[in-house]
């Protein structure tokens, strides 16, 4: 999920809330990431890949890289059938 909008109308609020409906679901990964305006401009993925890094460093990261690489594969076997 990607969130956007206004600072203050309580975009962290939404998502902390989402998180903790979800984290309990056996197939949800959470990663957390943020846009940091000053950045912004050097790197547009930037939150995405601060968001993998966290998930990929924490306890557990090892079955969790398992878990992505069948996601890479199915995207890529998805994308090969779709062109």
């Amino acid at each position: 999920m990607f969130l956007s909008g206004e600072a203050g109308i309580g975009k962290t609020t939404v998502l902390d809330a989402f998180a903790a409906r979800v984290a309990a679901e056996p197939d949800v990964m959470i990663a957390h990431g943020a846009c940091v305006e000053h950045y912004g401009g050097a790197e547009a993925y930037l939150p995405v890949l601060e968001a993998l890094g966290r998930l990929l460093r924490e306890p557990g990261s090892a079955e969790r890289t398992i878990r992505l690489r069948a996601i890479c594969a199915d995207v890529d076997r998805s994308t090969a059938v779709a062109s």
